[in-house]
């Protein structure tokens, strides 16, 4: 719903879901969470990127600002908040308008695993030099996949419709 689709509209007015639809499946959460711009920062970082800023060119136009109060913060602090105060926020209002269209569906949500495996030895140029992913950012980044399957398991338990008999 955040995500820019070049003028189309947004998958769930498409009119796919009705009191038909038995099964949603989704995929939610990464390009909101700025994964794509985080692990670019993190490419060109020096070191650990977890200390790297959130700078104004981070935010995105299509939250309504609610991603400014973390500008000149670190990326350790304002990525996570992006997750937990606007990322799940966001998830959990699809969730809804998801069960509101498709009431008798049962919704699934696909997570994240972590982002790299083998400390992301293949995005390093060569042991001994600093440009590349870090292992430190390896790691941080990992963990930011989990923030935001927490943060997806959370929006589920707020909307889990009651089992049916």
């Amino acid at each position: 719903m955040v995500q820019d689709s070049g003028g189309e509209l947004p998958q769930i007015e498409k009119g796919y879901l009705d009191q038909n639809t038995s099964l949603v499946t989704i995929s939610i959460g990464g390009n909101d969470a700025r994964f794509g711009d985080v692990i670019q920062k993190c490419m060109l970082a020096l070191g650990n990127c977890a200390s790297k800023t959130f700078e104004s060119g981070d935010t995105d136009s299509h939250v309504g600002g609610r991603d400014t109060k973390y500008v000149g913060k670190p990326l350790a602090e304002a990525i996570p908040g992006v997750i937990n105060t606007i990322v799940r926020r966001d998830i959990t209002e699809t969730l809804k308008q998801i069960n509101a269209k498709a009431p008798n569906a049962k919704t699934v949500l696909m997570g994240y695993p972590p982002l790299f495996s083998d400390k992301a030895n293949c995005l390093r140029l060569e042991p001994g030099i600093s440009i590349g992913l870090s292992e430190a950012s390896t790691e941080w980044l990992n963990g930011i996949a989990g923030t935001l399957a927490e943060a997806m398991e959370g929006a589920s338990a707020e909307t889990r419709k009651p089992p049916t008999a």
